[in-house]
This record gives structure tokens, C-alpha cells and sequence, in this order.
């Protein structure tokens, strides 16, 4: 049984890489298409952090981009109503 171990592991990382890489692509799409953060919290809460609500997560987004952090730093993005 321990000798299944590394294929296991290997095997996981594979399934979990894919899918980590495919919801990042697609949140750097929309955020680079200039989607307002309520939609980004909308649309991927889920694959972010799906414990926090729709508005913990744009609270944070916002507070990502006011300390130009990540891929939040200098980022043009369409202002929402409640963004106005």
C-alpha cells in the first residue's frame, strides 16, 4: 500500500494543477476584460474562496487593488454603480 503513495500523490497534483490553472485563467480573463468585482465575486466565489460571501470577496478585491497588489496593481477595470 505504501509504495502506491507517490503515484497517488502524483496523480492528485496532476488533477489539482489542472484544475487551479483553468480557474485562474479564467479570473484573469474576466478581470482583464475589465469585469467590475461584483461580477469576478459572482462568477468565481466558488474556485476563490467559497467560505466568504459575494461581498467579503469584493470588500478584498477592492482592498487588493487600493494596495496595488498582484494582479489587482494598476489594474483598469469598469466602475460598478456601487463603485461610483
Amino acid at each position: 500500500m505504501l509504495c502506491l503513495l507517490p503515484l497517488n500523490t502524483w496523480v492528485g497534483f496532476q488533477q489539482w494543477g489542472s484544475w487551479y490553472r483553468q480557474g485562474m485563467q479564467s479570473f484573469e480573463s474576466d478581470m482583464a476584460s475589465g469585469m467590475s468585482y461584483e461580477l469576478l465575486a459572482k462568477h468565481h466565489k466558488d474556485f476563490l474562496i467559497p467560505w466568504w460571501s459575494t461581498e467579503q470577496l469584493v470588500a478584498n478585491m477592492r482592498m487588493l487593488d487600493d494596495a496595488n497588489i498582484g494582479p489587482f496593481a494598476n489594474r483598469e477595470r469598469l466602475l460598478s454603480p456601487t463603485d461610483q
